[in-house]
């Protein structure tokens, strides 16, 4: 019986607000804490993903060879995939072009014609060491704000 009485206490004198909030108001949800985690993790893939992009950027940069190339662009692609899903590139604040298509959609065409200016670069094309590093360097440029 004394169980029960300090059981009704204790529940009489919560504030309404601890009772039916779910908890101590001052510590985080568990929904709280895993969607932190999982972007924690996310942050930290990506950051990994766009070590390897980099690292693959600097082999095209001093080799130049089509293999350095595949390389690059199968990095560019992970990295893209990775923050498409962790919704990093895709934003609200980002608009429709005139044609009403998504910025997103505009970026990943951007992204695609440097690549292939690259790939234009390395077939001979365009001996243009400079130009090669410019592109390069565009490309992790619009990566960074497009995730920033």
């Amino acid at each position: 019986m004394r169980v029960d009485q300090t059981l009704t206490q204790w529940w009489r004198d919560q504030p309404a607000s601890r009772l039916f909030s779910g908890g101590d108001l001052s510590r985080p949800s568990f929904g709280q804490v895993f969607d932190a985690q999982i972007k924690r993790i996310g942050r930290e893939e990506l950051d990994e993903s766009f070590k390897r992009m980099e690292e693959a950027a600097a082999g095209l940069s001093e080799r130049m060879r089509l293999e350095d190339l595949q390389r690059y662009k199968e990095a560019l692609k992970e990295f893209l995939e990775r923050a498409v899903r962790l919704g990093l590139i895709v934003r609200e604040e980002t608009g429709r072009d005139r044609r009403g298509r998504p910025q997103l959609l505009k970026l990943l065409a951007i992204l695609d014609e440097r690549v292939l200016e690259i790939a234009d670069v390395l077939r001979g094309v365009e001996k243009d060491r400079i130009r090669l590093l410019a592109l390069i360097g565009e490309i992790r440029g619009l990566l960074i704000q497009a995730t920033a």
